[in-house]
Order: C-alpha cells, then sequence, then structure tokens
C-alpha cells in the first residue's frame, strides 16, 4: 500500500515510524471502543496521528454525501482534531459520529466511521 510505502522510505531516511490498525481484523463494537482506543494512542505517544476514514451523508445521499479520508492530530473528549488538505472541516465532533452501519444517511450523526479503515501512527 501507499502508506505502508511511505513508511518504509521514512524509516531507510532515519525516522521511526510505526503503524497500528487497532481494528484490522474486526470493527469496533461501538463508537465508546473506537473512542477509548484513538484516545489511548494520543496519551501514550505524544507525537502520534491517527487516518480515519468515514462516510458523510446528513439528508441527501444524491446531495451531501462523500466518502473521506482524514487525519486526525489530536483529540479532546468532545471532538476529533483534522489535519486535511481539501476543505474538510477542522474537527469532527464526537457526537455527531457513529460507527459504520447499514443506514445511508443519518440527520443526527452524519458521519459514519469505518473503524477497519483506521491507521494509528507513532514514533517508535
Amino acid at each position: 500500500s501507499i502508506l505502508n510505502h511511505t513508511v518504509k522510505t521514512l524509516n531507510a531516511e532515519g525516522f521511526q515510524i510505526e503503524i497500528y490498525r487497532p481494528f484490522w481484523k474486526k470493527t469496533a463494537n461501538s463508537l465508546g471502543e473506537f473512542k477509548e482506543n484513538i484516545f489511548k494512542h494520543f496519551e501514550i505517544n505524544k507525537k502520534a496521528t491517527a487516518i480515519i476514514g468515514y462516510e458523510y451523508c446528513k439528508d441527501d445521499p444524491e446531495c451531501d454525501y462523500y466518502s473521506h479520508w482524514t487525519t486526525i492530530n489530536r483529540t479532546t473528549t468532545k471532538s476529533l482534531y483534522t489535519f486535511d488538505s481539501s476543505q474538510e472541516r477542522k474537527y469532527i465532533p464526537l457526537s455527531r459520529c457513529r460507527i459504520w452501519d447499514d443506514k445511508q444517511r443519518h440527520k443526527s450523526r452524519p458521519y459514519k466511521i469505518d473503524t477497519t479503515a483506521t491507521f494509528f501512527l507513532s514514533n517508535k
């Protein structure tokens, strides 16, 4: 994958980056489990980032649906703060998130996080 290639290249240049996929084989059971894992990642690793995949759809799949990857550079108990190259929000309120489900849209929780597409990166 591009991510693995990039990390190998950086490590060959002297960086010590480690990738961990907390939900590689099984999706998180709940939003609480996802939050617990991402909070712990940033608490343990002072120089860290996370990459998450999600879909967004609040009202109309024809108008406001999109699928996106973003980099999380810090968290609070209420939000995930992004570092993104597109015109994305600078933060994602956790109160507006849900774990992957079969619903295409959701008015109060439009961010549908794909926990199996979550990567934690940190210094070794």
